[in-house]
């Protein structure tokens, strides 16, 4: 509601729309729970980013709408994983199931039992229909499969959680996250960790300094990605690599004198790190585009950027999108500061 004579908006309990609260998860380390993409929600609106962290935090307050764009991106993104799966195990025609996959799932009554969870779209983004997302995803499958089938590298792992330490200032933060592919490929006849994340969203510009990469490529960085670590949180069942597997992959970079993990080079001080790089896997225009290599001047600037992001969240600052250029997409738009965002006509004489 909104006071005239005091010009003060409030939400349904009364409270000042102005955002407060932590709802940062804490560790048993001291820190906080980071997950890999809280800095890319942040970044994308901080406003956002608290409106999601609010509702996942109290049923009762507002709860995001669901998006055509971002449930077309889950049903995809799982059909793919599908695909991946298939072509590993030797499925009979990888393509025909992530298809098929794509195609229940996209039903309306079927949306909500995707093992990731999610629900039927709410709000249909302009220009966005039911049948041609189905054509767009068909089409997108079909793309992805004829360029995956002409690759050249060593599948690590797909779909693989993780966490893994992160000190900052004196504290031990816990950065969590998913990456959807991890391989090994060659760049002039040298293997290195190509770190491979889908999108069906709009590519940035400047993928060489994209933090979210920065946080993967931090994560395979610590031996805690490959064998573990006991301060995962008690609710969570997360697979981690057979150490046999590690130590074969281990020994195939030593031989090379190459490191896998930081607990390496520590044995190893003579030996540089095996190299990684971040690839934004490109479903909307069907492009694998590089995102550069990664070391330790970009840990440093991903550690100031989760420090920020820890300190605004205990501050309670949020600040909205400034450019609005992500309003129209934005899940919370028929509530953001109380009033919602503004029709494209309004104040028109």
């Amino acid at each position: 509601m909104i006071d005239t004579e005091q010009h003060v908006v409030t939400d349904e309990y009364g409270d000042l729309l102005v955002p407060h609260g932590n709802y940062l998860k804490p560790n048993a380390l001291g820190g906080y729970i980071v997950r890999q993409s809280d800095l890319s929600s942040f970044n994308r609106c901080n406003l956002q980013k608290y409106y999601n962290d609010r509702a996942e935090a109290d049923p009762d307050a507002f709860q995001p709408e669901a998006l055509s764009a971002t449930i077309f991106g889950h049903v995809v993104h799982y059909a793919m994983l599908v695909m991946e799966r298939g072509i590993e195990e030797g499925a009979e025609d990888p393509l025909r199931d992530a298809i098929s996959t794509f195609e229940y799932y996209w039903l309306p009554e079927h949306t909500a039992d995707l093992p990731s969870g999610s629900q039927r779209v709410q709000v249909w983004i302009a220009r966005q229909t039911y049948g041609g997302l189905r054509d767009r995803g068909r089409h997108l499958l079909r793309e992805y499969y004829d360029r995956r089938m002409k690759e050249d590298a060593v599948p690590l792992a797909l779909e693989y959680e993780f966490y893994v330490p992160l000190p900052v200032n004196g504290r031990i933060h816990t950065l969590h996250g998913t990456i959807d592919r991890l391989q090994i490929r060659k760049y002039y006849g040298k293997p290195y960790l190509s770190i491979e994340d889908y999108k069906t969203g709009k590519q940035p510009v400047s993928l060489r300094w994209n933090l979210q990469g920065s946080g993967y490529a931090y994560a395979t960085w610590c031996a805690e990605f490959w064998y573990g670590w006991g301060f995962t949180p008690e609710d969570s069942l997360v697979d981690v690599f057979d150490p046999d597997v590690v130590k074969k992959i281990e020994l195939a970079f030593l031989s090379r004198e190459r490191t896998l993990h930081d607990a390496l080079a520590v044995q190893h001080p003579d030996f540089e790190m095996t190299p990684r790089r971040f690839h934004w896997v490109n479903l909307q225009e069907m492009k694998f585009a590089d995102g550069g290599w990664r070391a330790q001047r970009d840990f440093a600037r991903f550690r100031l950027a989760v420090d920020a992001y820890v300190r605004a969240a205990e501050a309670g600052v949020y600040m909205p999108n400034m450019s609005g250029e992500v309003c129209g997409y934005c899940p919370h738009q028929g509530h953001c500061a109380g009033t919602g965002i503004a029709d494209e006509e309004e104040g028109k004489p």
